[in-house]
């Protein structure tokens, strides 16, 4: 009996813990000017992995890019463990990128472009760094997936 009181009060801090997570991720979204469905239907093009992205990028597009950034941002932290920033999250998820998706020499270059905006950014402002690696321009939106716990959120609440 005792083991099943234990299971059921488990079971109610995990649906908890969910719930309080879930209304973060939306917050992220809706404070960062993210409130209009159309919004993630152009995000999920963006993501799309065949998107070869060669139009003419808009002012538009780059405001759009920035607010989702941000959201990206604010999600991680959220979800931050101690001692993890976001740059060293996107360096282990470049490293941990298949090789044929990314070359050593693309990732390399992504390295040198983390460091770079790393240092022009510093610590406190990852909206600013993942608007500076262009987080949904290739080749960081190829990792984005292992970096943010935010776009499995938009599949499931959103059905997209």
């Amino acid at each position: 009996m005792k083991s099943h009181a234990l299971f059921l009060s488990l079971l109610i801090a995990a649906t908890n813990c969910w719930a309080d997570r879930h209304e973060a991720r939306r917050a992220c979204l809706f404070d960062n000017g993210l409130t209009n469905p159309n919004d993630m239907d152009r995000l999920m093009e963006l993501l799309k992995p065949d998107a070869t992205n060669t139009t003419t990028t808009t002012v538009q597009d780059v405001a759009f890019e920035n607010k989702f950034a941000c959201a990206i941002a604010c999600d991680f932290h959220v979800a931050k463990s101690r001692n993890v920033t976001l740059a060293g999250n996107l360096e282990r998820a470049i490293d941990a990128a298949a090789d044929d998706k990314l070359s050593d020499a693309k990732k390399r270059e992504m390295k040198d472009t983390l460091k770079a905006c790393s240092l022009a950014t510093g610590d406190d402002d990852d909206c600013t760094l993942l608007q500076c690696v262009s987080i949904l321009q290739p080749p960081f939106v190829w990792i984005l997936p292992k970096t943010s716990g935010i776009l499995g959120y938009l599949k499931n609440v959103c059905k997209l």
